[in-house]
């Protein structure tokens, strides 16, 4: 136990004399404005896939339901970074300067292809398609 109390009672010296010195240092610096930026952390690749992925998933609610070509809105395994929305559509993210890549109907002998720049065309395009496939809207897409 009296190890307890010089331990606490250490402690709350060095507290205090840490507090005295920043309180010291405020003082110093009171004429100086203080600036603080917030910077938004870049997504990546990855990142931009599954933020998507999310919001896209948040609209594919249960009263969607098709056995034979579910909804799957998942990432690929593998060095590709690809978002499977279905058995036949996926997004993926390539090199510049479109990076965005949409193929719809993969399987299928008639492909359509999406390249853009940006992340939101992308998003707009495959909301789209789900309304026009499965009858739901996704969260902000368009109508």
């Amino acid at each position: 136990m009296a190890r307890c109390r010089a331990w606490l009672a250490g402690a709350a010296l060095n507290t205090v004399d840490r507090m005295a010195s920043r309180d010291a240092s405020q003082k110093r610096s009171a004429g100086v404005p203080q600036l603080a930026t917030v910077v938004p952390f870049p997504l990546n690749g990855r990142g931009v896939l599954l933020q998507l992925a999310r919001e896209l998933g948040h609209a594919a609610v249960a009263d969607v339901d098709d056995a034979d070509d579910p909804v799957l809105l998942t990432l690929a395994r593998g060095d590709r970074q690809r978002l499977l929305i279905d058995s036949t559509a996926y997004m993926e993210i390539g090199q510049e300067p479109l990076p965005y890549r949409v193929v719809l109907g993969d399987a299928f002998t008639t492909r359509i292809t999406l390249e853009t720049a940006n992340v939101s065309e992308a998003r707009a395009f495959i909301s789209q398609y789900l309304l026009l496939t499965r009858g739901f809207q996704a969260e902000g897409g368009t109508s």
